[in-house]
């Protein structure tokens, strides 16, 4: 289109040479950009340089009007600029000189027209005129240009950002699809484990009682090896609570370093030579608030999985940092506070993206049939959304695994407290107890428990019957009573009990072991399943007058 008007122009004028010039100054603003050119080619000009907004073109490009000379080199104007002063050697020979300026609808000069002949006098005021018109008509034809431009950029930005849009839309829907799938995964998970461990109390209660009666050492390896079992089904169950986020913590404050170096050598043996051991572990790192039996074996979990991922050999690393200004290191998805952000990573095979995204889902496992139980990473999963952080992972095939932990920073009164310690169990002295289960198997297993440790037992199946004896004149020592029970918890009986028999003390047995605090405030509470020791240590101390809390889990062996 500018050729064409500079073709034009240059057939209108007569004039020898016509060219556009783009008013694209550089910062001295002094360059312009020669466009289009008409009666003379480009290599007339090269090695010329580029040209300046001089005396003679200037006003052209600063809008001051039409510059029309009969002999430009005659004109005051020319030959004041060096190092030329006038056209360079080599230049097209011009005397008449005619320059219009090309002005958008907005003031804004968007060129020139400018013609030349190498005789004088060949410009008249009707040439003038004419171009005037034609740098309107440009003028008009270059706005509307540029507004096509600027409504094609729009556009294409305008597509680009609803592309990005949906792509942002999608992904967030796929988050919440994984998210649902996730916490209905994690209800089933929950209620199966509870039923669980009421099949599971029984079992390791009754046990225990028939190993401590028994004097046969065959009949002691059997039920020592069944009471085994029972344990590694215990522990699953905890690996599925832990997924749901309904597994007992007791979280404290804890050093990460410390707690790495204590168990430097298990994860040593049980990675193996072929795989060397990395910590990065700065001795300044704040403590974080989480349950520390949990955290070590959430470490362990991930050093077992990277250890499978390397069959050949390779190098794990344990890193943490915690760096000042982490109030909320993933917006919309941590809540605002301090992180420490513990990375396990491995040099092993990886993973792509289909097994990345089902690789914390309980059960789902790549190391084959007998090799895993697929609930080593849900459980770290669980244990960090229960600990209010976050677990996740970043894979790719033949580039090794990253899995990291963010993990709240304990507040310093936290920080202060001292780790509680557990009390060898004892029966401190003869008492009766009144112990109210609606579950007959887990009432049988913990009524000969108790009773094989001395203690007088009164057996009732409702909260309704365990009311009805205080009425009647029943006098225990203490309660032991389930959670959930048809009628009335056993939260709202302990507080109906304490009503009828002030200072009474109550232990709660519960498949649920994360319980809101206003259910569980003032009470003592165990979990199932549980061995008899734990039960005993819990009612001396509760006979005894001690406040106490839940005993802290035995450790467990990793499952992959």
């Amino acid at each position: 289109m500018a050729q064409s008007l500079t073709d034009a122009g240059r057939a209108l004028t007569g004039g020898a040479y016509g060219a556009f010039f783009h008013n694209v100054m550089d910062e001295s603003g002094e360059r312009l950009h020669l466009y289009t050119l008409s009666g003379a080619e480009r290599s007339d000009f090269e090695g010329m340089g580029g040209v300046r907004a001089t005396g003679v073109f200037g006003p052209t490009f600063r809008n001051e009007g039409v510059v029309r000379s009969d002999d430009i080199q005659a004109d005051p104007r020319y030959g004041q600029m060096g190092p030329h002063h006038g056209m360079p050697a080599g230049h097209l020979p011009v005397r008449s000189y005619l320059g219009v300026p090309v002005v958008s609808r907005s003031g804004e000069v968007l060129g020139g027209l400018v013609f030349g002949h190498p005789e004088p006098g060949r410009f008249t005021e009707r040439h003038e005129r004419l171009m005037v018109g034609l740098a309107g008509q440009a003028a008009i034809a270059l706005d509307n240009a540029r507004l096509f431009q600027a409504v094609q950029r729009a556009n294409e930005t305008l597509e680009a950002r609803v592309a990005e849009a949906l792509a942002e839309r999608e992904k967030a829907e796929e988050a919440l699809r994984q998210s649902q799938k996730m916490e209905a995964i994690g209800q089933l998970t929950g209620g199966i484990a509870h039923d669980f461990n009421n099949l599971l109390t029984p079992i390791v209660g009754g046990l225990d009682i028939v190993r401590r009666r028994t004097t046969d050492e065959r009949s002691e390896r059997l039920l020592t090896g069944a009471l085994q079992a029972a344990e590694r089904a215990k522990t699953l169950v905890s690996r599925l609570l832990a997924f749901a986020r309904r597994q007992t913590l007791q979280p404290r404050a804890v050093d990460v370093a410390e707690l790495v170096d204590g168990m430097r050598e298990l994860v040593g043996r049980s990675l193996g030579p072929s795989i060397e051991v990395r910590v990065d572990l700065p001795r300044d790192l704040p403590p974080v608030l989480v349950d520390p039996n949990q955290l070590e074996l959430a470490l362990l979990n991930l050093s077992v999985n990277a250890r499978d991922a390397m069959p050949t050999g390779g190098r794990l690393t344990i890193a943490a940092e915690a760096k000042e200004g982490w109030e909320c290191p993933i917006p919309g998805i941590l809540a605002p506070g301090r992180y420490l952000r513990i990375c396990v990573t491995d040099t092993g095979m990886g993973m792509d993206e289909p097994t990345l995204a089902r690789a914390v889902e309980p059960f789902f496992s790549t190391k084959g049939m007998g090799k895993g139980t697929g609930l080593g990473l849900s459980m770290v999963h669980g244990l960090a959304a229960q600990s209010g952080g976050l677990f996740k992972l970043s894979s790719r095939v033949g580039e090794g695994t990253a899995a990291v932990l963010w993990l709240p920073v304990a507040s310093e009164e936290a920080a202060r407290e001292p780790a509680a310690e557990t009390v060898a169990p004892r029966a401190p002295r003869p008492a009766m107890v009144l112990l109210v289960d609606d579950e007959p198997l887990v009432r049988l297993s913990t009524a000969e428990g108790l009773r094989d440790l001395g203690y007088e037992v009164v057996e009732v199946g409702t909260a309704a019957e365990a009311l009805e004896a205080l009425r009647m004149g029943l006098q225990p020592d203490a309660a032991v009573t389930d959670h959930m029970m048809p009628g009335m918890t056993g939260a709202q009986l302990a507080a109906e009990l304490r009503e009828r028999a002030p200072g009474l003390p109550v232990l709660m047995i519960t498949g649920y072991a994360n319980l809101p605090p206003e259910q569980t405030r003032g009470l003592t509470v165990l979990a199932k399943p549980f061995r008899q020791a734990d039960l005993a240590t819990l009612l001396a101390q509760l006979l005894s007058g001690e406040r106490t809390v839940m005993p802290l889990r035995a450790r467990t062996r990793p499952e992959g």
